[in-house]
């Protein structure tokens, strides 16, 4: 269940693509499109206190503020984000699988985030303790396909779950009331090209890989020979989505 990640190196790639990542970064905001409505349609706008954990830079903040009805909304990332000093808006930074929470929340909510997560079984059931009866934990995280080109090339990859894994983590504490997957292609000029995208989106988070000028004929050559189609070079995203009651 645990995978050794430098949280620190993970925040510093994320620091240095903020500007970028919020113009580049197209399947976070299509994946905070997905889960937002889902959620408004099955328990709606009300809330009193939420929490949003992994608020980057900001595509499910925005659908929290612009439509939510709540009293309290604490954002949570590794390092402060902005908020434009919004309204009952509150920052709490820091890593939210050692942070406490104080109170207690009817909604908490996480998009593209849980996947850095450490002990992914052990956080799911730390938010237990932060929700109140009937809370509702609504995520995505990403799944086993997910940016499977650059796995095979160079070895690197987070430990992804299967959806089944993931639903039989929560089913210990929650009652999931919606789950799906989806695949996402991206389609790029050339592997420079999917290297800066990974880049500008601070996905390359992993360790501190040094690419020499082998490694990059290497991965030029593997990508363009293996991932090509019609000209475009194909990158794989997989988002899993989870929608859970506390029970």
């Amino acid at each position: 269940m645990e995978q050794l990640i430098n949280k620190q190196f993970v925040a510093k790639r994320f620091r240095e693509s903020l500007e970028s990542y919020h113009k580049k970064a197209v399947i976070q905001e299509r994946i905070a499109g997905v889960l937002f409505p889902k959620l408004v349609e099955i328990f709606g706008f009300n809330y009193d206190r939420i929490l949003e954990v992994g608020a980057g830079s900001g595509f499910l903040t925005q659908q929290i503020i612009s439509n939510l009805n709540y009293s309290e909304l604490v954002l949570n990332d590794l390092y402060p984000v902005l908020t434009n000093s919004y309204k009952n808006v509150i920052q709490k930074p820091g890593d939210a699988e050692m942070l406490d929470f104080p109170g207690n929340y009817d909604l908490i909510l996480s998009t593209s985030t849980f996947q850095w997560f450490e002990n992914l079984q052990k956080s799911l059931l730390r938010f237990t303790n932060y929700l109140n009866h009937k809370g509702v934990l609504a995520f995505s995280t990403f799944g086993e396909k997910n940016l499977l080109q650059i796995k095979e090339i160079t070895g690197k990859t987070l430990h992804y779950f299967t959806l089944a894994q993931v639903h039989d983590l929560l089913a210990k504490d929650y009652s999931v009331v919606y789950e799906d997957e989806m695949e996402f292609t991206m389609c790029f000029r050339t592997p420079y090209d999917v290297l800066k995208h990974l880049k500008q989106t601070g996905v390359n988070a992993l360790g501190n890989f040094r690419w020499t000028r082998s490694k990059l004929s290497e991965f030029d050559m593997l990508y363009n020979s293996n991932y090509k189609c019609n000209d475009d070079c194909l990158l794989t995203y997989h988002p899993m989505f989870f929608i859970a009651i506390k029970e």
